[in-house]
């Protein structure tokens, strides 16, 4: 007979997710938090980028 591989938290673990109230919310928040990160980093290649074609005249 095998044992199911136990999932969660430790024993004794205090700050573990008891009941999941607000796990999907959290998670849902924190992916969009990844996306908007993403995001604007992509923007802000896109910026450099267009940068380097722009003939600057420096004095």
């Amino acid at each position: 007979m095998q044992h199911k591989r136990k999932r969660g938290a430790p024993l004794g673990n205090r700050n573990r997710l008891v009941h999941g109230d607000y796990g999907r919310e959290r998670k849902k928040f924190y992916a969009d938090v990844r996306a908007h990160i993403r995001d604007g980093k992509a923007l802000v290649a896109l910026v450099e980028e267009l940068a380097e074609r722009i003939p600057w005249d420096t004095p």
